[in-house]
Order: structure tokens, then C-alpha cells, then sequence
């Protein structure tokens, strides 16, 4: 009886040293990933305004603060039946900016449908 209690305490002994040596093996510096990986997807930033000319600078400079490569996203200023600079505050930023000229049809919704369709249908970069 002594034999078959040594033999089952051995078995789990040798159970818990190897998973010992695997935590600790996971804690070994060179067993972390070395590089971190690089991101790959392309997007798009869509912002819609209506007379946003007092902050719309501010936004855009927020969004090129993102911590993400700056080739791999394209910001959209979509300027809404505007009456004030937003549109060309948004290009001197040095960002993409749509003008859509009709107040008959309000909404965010319908304007970033509107921006969606025209850059879906024009690739992207068509139209400033």
C-alpha cells in the first residue's frame, strides 16, 4: 500500500515540477515576442461638420496625434452646407474635405451616406 501512495505521490510530484518549469520558462525575457507587429489595416477618419470653423482645427490636430502610422489612415472633413471657413480650415490642415451644398436633406446620418456613396464611387481621393 506504501508502494502504490509513493508511486502516485512520484507521479504528481513530477506533474507539478513540470508545470513549474513551464511558468517559469514563460517568465524568461527572450521567450516574449521581440518585435511588436506592425500594423497593416488601411482606414478612413470621416468627420462631419456644419460651421465647425471655431474647433474644426483642433479636431483635426487630435487626429493626427493618433498613435497609428500616418499612411495608413486619410482623414475626411465632410462640410456640410457651411457658411463659414470650416472647409477651408479643414485643406489648410492638410486634410480631405468634401463640401455638400443642400439644405433641403439635414442630418448626420444622411451626410455621412452622402460622403460614403461619393467616396466608395470615386476611390477615395477623388474629391477635396
Amino acid at each position: 500500500m506504501d508502494l502504490i501512495f509513493f508511486i502516485l505521490g512520484l507521479f504528481f510530484l513530477i506533474i507539478i515540477l513540470y508545470l513549474f518549469f513551464l511558468a517559469v520558462v514563460s517568465l524568461w525575457p527572450s521567450a516574449r515576442l521581440e518585435h511588436e507587429p506592425r500594423p497593416s489595416v488601411k482606414f478612413a477618419v470621416i468627420i462631419p461638420a456644419h460651421n465647425e470653423a471655431s474647433v474644426i482645427g483642433r479636431t483635426i490636430e487630435s487626429i493626427k496625434k493618433i498613435d497609428y502610422p500616418a499612411h495608413l489612415f486619410d482623414t475626411y472633413v465632410i462640410a456640410d452646407n457651411c457658411d463659414d471657413d470650416t472647409a477651408l480650415i479643414a485643406r489648410n490642415r492638410g486634410v480631405f474635405c468634401l463640401e455638400r451644398r443642400d439644405p433641403s436633406k439635414r442630418g448626420k446620418g444622411f451626410v455621412l451616406g452622402w460622403a460614403f456613396e461619393r467616396l466608395l464611387k470615386e476611390g477615395g481621393h477623388g474629391a477635396y
